[in-house]
């Protein structure tokens, strides 16, 4: 008796063991084309019931910018400076029922070239100029993660749900006095990482707990036989 309740003790505690493992998906909207304000539709699959336990849900989002200028002239008397600010970049954000902790809908990402200075005379100007394609200004990443009531995220049959991703190019230009901008604006590329973690129970844990299944099924089936 004292061995046939060491023996289950040892498996109930086995059967506890679990490896943890993830599954990371990659999601872009591809380019946005410069000056459209562009929403693309991030598809991202569920989770698959049948490989494990869902924990947790983990979302980083990203914001790449580059290419476009913006330029602005001093249109006022020579003798009036002006103090001017050109901002340049892509304002984006996320929408989505699916969207975990921190990202909230509309969660905004900004990635923004801003120059500043005095304009001295009458057809004077500056020009800034979007990052290289191989060396995009970003923003983010932003985060969040979900632990709880991950029922919706789950699925034994392959649905996927959808996280929309809005990118607006814009310029502006500002400054006191007589302004006048010209501009191209930037292309981007937004990025969403969606990351699954779930525990598997080992199968080591499972083979000695259908062994000790067994083994407790015979002893009792000779316990019976020996009754009888």
């Amino acid at each position: 008796m004292k061995k046939t309740s060491l023996l289950l003790t040892m498996f109930i505690s086995l059967i506890g063991v679990a490896r943890a493992e993830t599954i990371t998906q990659y999601l872009n909207t591809g380019v946005v084309v410069a000056g459209i304000g562009t929403e693309s539709d991030l598809t991202v699959n569920k989770f698959d019931s049948s490989l494990g336990t869902l924990t947790k849900v983990t979302m980083t989002v990203t914001l790449a910018t580059w290419g476009g200028y913006s330029e602005v002239l001093n249109i006022s008397s020579p003798t009036a400076p002006i103090d001017a600010t050109l901002t340049q970049g892509v304002s984006s954000y996320l929408t989505g029922g699916m969207l975990v902790g921190n990202l909230a809908n509309n969660s905004a990402l900004d990635a923004i070239i801003t120059w500043s200075g005095t304009l001295s005379a009458n057809g004077d100007s500056h020009r800034i100029t979007g990052a290289d394609v191989s060396t995009p200004t970003t923003a983010g990443p932003l985060s969040g993660e979900k632990t709880s009531s991950l029922d919706s995220y789950i699925t034994s049959s392959g649905e996927t749900y959808v996280i929309k991703f809005f990118s607006s190019n814009n310029n502006v230009a500002t400054g006191e006095g007589g302004v006048q901008g010209t501009y191209q604006s930037a292309s981007s590329t937004g990025y969403l990482t969606v990351v699954y973690e779930y525990s598997v129970p080992e199968p080591t844990s499972l083979a000695l707990f259908a062994f000790g299944c067994v083994a407790l099924g015979l002893r009792r089936r000779n316990r019976f036989i020996k009754k009888a």
